[in-house]
């Protein structure tokens, strides 16, 4: 369940209709197989993944869930029991400022550091990544990922590719596929599916010839 509890420093009309149309949302109660959008609480609650809608963001006024947020921006932390517990999700915290910011790293890093005390946790800040070969894998990478990180779980999951040569493209939002060769392409990938709220992101692996 998203828990309805919120804390606000000063108070915020804008902020209140938010919390308010999230406390009216029929899908509340989240599983694996409910279909959330482009809902970052919903999407965090089923990814275990934070995730952020930083001032990059495009708006997409066809997108409910995207309307409702506005312009206003946003970092979700799913929230876990210790190491001890079996990573038993507790819930979700919603961090919802008026005027969205570059970044929500040090936001993340700070409330980590929060919940590390009280004995609770939240995974990183990262992107689910889907990968076609021979077959379709899945994981995730954080958003400070590098390109080495990525080539590395690539031929984790792919270990016929360990000792070939190959290339990583994906795909951008306009359908095209594009090269990740280095940390700089990488990065602007990640940032491209954050910023239009992507669910994943679809890439394609290659044997050089």
């Amino acid at each position: 369940m998203l828990t309805d509890q919120t804390f606000m420093s000063t108070p915020d009309e804008g902020l209140e209709v938010y919390r308010r149309r999230c406390l009216e949302n029929r899908y509340r109660f989240v599983g694996l197989e409910t279909s959330v959008g482009n809902w970052l609480a919903g999407r965090a609650a089923q990814t275990r993944i934070s995730d952020h809608r930083t001032i990059h963001h495009v708006l997409n006024h066809e997108d409910q869930h995207s309307v409702d947020i506005g312009g206003k921006g946003q970092l979700v932390l799913p929230v876990f029991f210790g190491h001890d517990a079996g990573n038993k999700l507790v819930g979700i915290i919603e961090f919802v400022t008026t005027v969205p910011k570059e970044s929500y790293v040090e936001d993340f890093e700070h409330i980590h550091d929060l919940l590390k005390s009280e004995g609770l946790k939240s995974e990183y800040l990262g992107k689910t990544i889907k990968v076609e070969y021979n077959h379709m894998i899945k994981f995730t990478l954080p958003l400070s990922a590098t390109f080495t990180d990525l080539h590395s779980k690539v031929t984790q999951r792919f270990t016929d590719l360990e000792h070939e040569e190959f290339r990583v493209e994906y795909k951008d939002i306009k359908g095209n596929r594009l090269p990740i060769s280095s940390d700089e392409d990488l990065r602007v990938c990640m940032a491209e599916s954050s910023s239009k709220g992507g669910k994943f992101i679809r890439m394609y692996v290659l044997l050089n010839t």
